[in-house]
């Protein structure tokens, strides 16, 4: 019987390292799943987005805080849908995506939205941020942005409808039910980052 145990153990170990170093030997593991996920937009439609962006922000501002996203930008049926990364380092706050889209023939489509890029050349103010979160919050606050039912929701965001970067602090004033009976009402305000102006304040509500 021991003899037999030890037999089987020895079968046993033979088979589990065959598998060990055929697993090791694929030269293919691994690749099939990276080839997935990462679509290869041309280079030279990468070019015309960065021209398209240099064009808003100036060349330096680019290459020190803009970066082409390779990972989530993809190619649609008869567009490229393109990512970047806008980030500055020492403002921890900064850091959002840039998209557009462009056809095949490499022209930015301009009847589709474009997010994120901040517009330097027509106001240098666009691209300076000095208002950090704190400070907003402290100028909501001499505003009299109204306390409200719960904490005040706060992002550095891009705004579509002012075309530039704001710090958007929003306040729930009343709120009632849940689901697809919710309802609440508030007020927001819109916040320049650069000197701390207020771009807008005005109330908005879900009935």
């Amino acid at each position: 019987m021991k003899n037999h145990h030890k037999m089987l153990f020895i079968t046993l170990l033979s088979i589990l390292n065959i598998i060990y170093f055929v697993g090791c030997s694929c030269t293919s593991c691994g690749q099939q799943n990276s080839e997935a996920v990462e679509v290869q937009i041309p280079d030279s439609i990468f070019a015309v987005g960065d021209k398209f962006i240099i064009h808003k922000t100036g060349e330096e501002f680019f290459n020190e805080y803009i970066h082409r996203d390779f990972i989530n930008s993809k190619e649609h049926e008869n567009f490229y849908e393109l990512f970047y990364r806008f980030k500055i380092v020492e403002k921890e706050y900064v850091d959002e995506k840039i998209q557009f889209f462009i056809d095949k023939k490499g022209s930015v489509l301009q009847d589709h939205d474009v997010v994120g890029i901040p517009d330097c050349r027509s106001d240098s103010r666009n691209c300076e941020f000095n208002i950090d979160k704190e400070r907003a919050l402290e100028i909501a606050s001499e505003n009299k942005l109204d306390e409200g039912v719960r904490e005040w929701d706060i992002s550095f965001r891009w705004s579509p409808e002012h075309n530039k970067y704001v710090w958007h602090i929003l306040t729930t004033i009343n709120e009632i039910g849940s689901g697809d009976f919710y309802k609440a009402n508030g007020k927001e305000i819109f916040i320049h980052p650069y000197d701390g102006s207020v771009i807008q304040i005005r109330s908005w509500r879900i009935n």
